[in-house]
């Protein structure tokens, strides 16, 4: 790994595709943002701190795990935003909001430049150990994939965040690469560090490196004390706000990781999963949801699965260091998110699509050396992918344009926080459901004040005798709308002693762009 590839004739188109690629990224990226969907709950989550450090020096009041915030002489600041993820989009997105205000275009802004810094990164690496046309044919795969594009955009589980850590680590380790430096080498720790702070899961990431780096370099991994030592030093640096988080809460973020565990059986994990990964190698049904847009047809579902499969045994069998030792870092990391006893979703298996990507290009760049038909069936293999990517791009752009975004995606977030502003303000909202108390926080820059009493309730048909204190107490209380309930029963719980008790109110539904209510309020007298 420490011989750069000359740069030859052919390679001087591989910049200008990495710059095309970025700028395709940030296309649909920005086509996707200026239609504006709803403003999603842990899209709010992950931006809490940047709006509460402007209105106070306090600790935040809204539910937050324990231990995140660090206080020291009244001032306080985030640490994590919850147990297993860092602040950083909370202090990237604090200059912004001071700028210009909170804003759901702002967040996915951020999103979109930390989509952009994976791309970027991962390509610089290429570009050092395959040459910059192999790195720009790379860099384009991503771009123009609708599930990285939207995944990263709409970030509702830190991924954007992963893929701006995994870019500056590429930059990092290409960096020490080229150097061979102690300096270096701290610096490529402080990337592995922050990857950590940024998200816990990133470690996986780090595991599957250095296991490839192990079975591929064997000894030639091992380098002079030094650069250990400043790697080290630099991880302790960067992931120095994880670590004291860590040393505060007695681990919380370990206590996270036995909180959340499935049942399933290895086969059945392995299954789910797979069919997961399948769809998002092109367009995940998670965010497809968001314009509910229609099945994934299945001839895609399994074609490109099997294409990755192919482009793996490729690039083991006939591929060179770099294509081997990506292809490793795909199959470990891909062992990691399959067979965890975690909760995977789809927003963590994008993790996993460039660096299928990357192996697919290995492969076919393989075939272009070995084979006289190559050239014919890379051609076949970029029109089938390029046109299955533009359906996907341009039916959830259109998509998101005819819906205004569905369910708890919808843009009727906006405004339901304008009239609470404006009809309630100063006013606690009661929050009935999981899914408004961290968007509207945000969208009204912590104006709006609210508490969530859905926890712990029972549907029931007949009047709860907790429900009925709370409607003689008064108030105001907030739904999610019937086809938008996430925790159903306590709403249901609720109605029926409302209908039981039919005290003095008043009722407004705030609807969907396709007539559905979206959310409802109802202002209750309180009993004399």
């Amino acid at each position: 790994m420490n011989t750069r590839v000359r740069t030859t004739t052919t390679d001087r188109i591989g910049p200008r595709a990495i710059r095309a690629a970025l700028a395709i990224y940030a296309l649909w990226a920005g086509l996707l943002i200026l239609e504006n969907p709803g403003f999603q709950y842990d899209e709010g989550l992950l931006v809490l701190g940047s709006v509460h450090m402007r209105q106070g020096q306090g600790e935040i009041t809204l539910p937050h795990d324990p231990d995140t915030w660090l206080c020291v002489k009244g001032h306080c600041l985030p640490l994590m935003t919850v147990r297993y993820v860092g602040a950083v989009k909370e202090y990237l997105c604090l200059p912004l909001f001071a700028i210009f205000g909170p804003s759901a275009e702002a967040v996915r802004l951020v999103s979109m430049l930390l989509g952009m810094l994976g791309i970027y990164g991962l390509s610089a690496l290429i570009a050092r150990q395959a040459g910059a046309t192999v790195a720009g044919a790379a860099a384009c795969v991503i771009a123009v994939n609708p599930a990285y594009v939207d995944l990263t955009v709409f970030d509702n589980g830190a991924v954007s965040v992963w893929m701006g850590a995994l870019g500056l680590l590429c930059l990092t380790l290409s960096h020490y690469l080229d150097r061979n430096s102690a300096r270096a080498a701290f610096w490529l720790g402080v990337a592995m560090g922050l990857g950590v702070w940024a998200r816990a899961n990133f470690v996986w990431q780090l595991a599957s490196l250095a296991a490839a780096a192990v079975v591929m370099l064997g000894r030639r991994i091992l380098r002079p004390a030094s650069h250990w030592a400043a790697a080290s030093m630099g991880g302790l640096a960067g992931g120095a706000p994880f670590l004291l988080y860590q040393a505060i809460s007695q681990g919380g973020t370990w206590q996270a990781v036995g909180m959340f565990t499935t049942r399933e059986s290895p086969a059945q994990l392995f299954t789910t999963r797979l069919v997961m990964f399948s769809e998002t190698l092109l367009s995940d049904r998670e965010h497809r949801a968001i314009w509910d847009g229609p099945p994934m047809p299945g001839w895609q579902r399994w074609l490109f699965p099997l294409i990755v499969l192919a482009a793996c045994l490729i690039c083991l069998r006939w591929g060179g260091l770099a294509g081997r030792l990506g292809t490793f870092v795909l199959l470990f990391l891909a062992a990691f998110l399959f067979l965890s006893r975690m909760p995977v979703a789809e927003h963590h298996l994008i993790v996993l699509v460039p660096l299928a990507a990357v192996t697919a290009v290995f492969a076919v760049s393989t075939l272009l050396a070995r084979y006289r038909w190559g050239r014919t069936a890379a051609a076949g293999l970029a029109l089938l992918y390029l046109g299955s990517a533009l359906y996907w791009q341009v039916g959830a752009v259109r998509g998101v344009a005819r819906t205004g975004g569905t369910g708890q995606w919808s843009d009727a977030v906006y405004p339901l926080a304008d009239y609470l502003q404006e009809t309630y303000p100063g006013r606690e909202i009661k929050i009935l459901d999981w899914g408004l108390q961290n968007n509207l926080y945000v969208l009204s820059d912590g104006a709006i004040r609210s508490r969530e009493i859905y926890g712990g309730g029972e549907s029931r048909q007949e009047p709860d005798p907790g429900w009925l204190d709370q409607i003689r107490q008064g108030g105001v209380f907030l739904l999610n709308g019937p086809s938008n309930r996430q925790f159903p029963a306590a709403s249901n719980s609720f109605l029926a002693a409302l209908a039981a008790a039919r005290p003095p109110m008043r009722r407004f539904t705030v609807r969907q762009q396709s007539g559905q209510p979206y959310a409802e309020i109802v202002e209750i007298t309180a009993a004399p």
